[in-house]
């Protein structure tokens, strides 16, 4: 994930490629990598994919995606200790902003369908349920750059990234800022 913006990134490429000169090949491993996470930096609309519902049919995104709110995008798996730890604090923040603008997608990068849904059950989560049932290898994770779980990435109410990798207090404080 990346808390920079199209053109900080290129600022930043411009100086590693002067201050690398003498050394071309790290500085355009440099500007491979800033290349790449100019997808998903701030200020970008986030990027369409096709995921699985709990029904089992592939949608868009954009499809559960709302217009006008603010979009956290959660990405998980049923065998993550660290998330299933954080669906609690998730449920109360979700109570607490859902009437006010903001919406939560959870996007499980799980590969057998029967854990996903299991998980599902167990937790009772309200709120917009996704699957990338290709896993690590899937577009979920390549497409958002997510080096592992859990991975939240906030979208303002236009759908651009808006802040990356958001957990508890962080979170809490982001929504307070946000939504009064």
């Amino acid at each position: 994930y990346v808390n920079l913006t199209v053109p900080q990134l290129e600022q930043l490429t411009a100086l590693i490629t002067k201050a690398w000169a003498n050394i071309p090949p790290m500085a355009e491993n440099f500007k491979t990598i800033a290349d790449k996470a100019k997808t998903m930096a701030i200020g970008e609309k986030y990027q369409d994919i096709e995921l699985m519902n709990p029904e089992g049919e592939m949608v868009k995104l954009s499809s559960c995606v709302p217009e006008g709110k603010y979009v956290m995008l959660e990405f998980w798996a049923s065998w993550c200790g660290p998330c299933r730890g954080e669906i609690p604090h998730l449920k109360h923040v979700y109570q607490n902003y859902k009437d006010k603008g903001f919406e939560i997608i959870s996007v499980s990068i799980d590969q057998k369908n029967k854990d996903w849904q299991k998980a599902m059950k167990e937790e009772k989560m309200p709120w917009i349920q996704l699957n990338d049932p290709q896993g690590e290898n899937g577009p979920a994770i390549q497409v958002y750059n997510v080096t592992g779980v859990p991975h939240c990435i906030l979208l303002d109410k236009e759908g651009k990234i808006f802040k990356t990798n958001m957990r508890g207090a962080y979170l809490d404080a982001a929504l307070e800022q946000l939504i009064p």
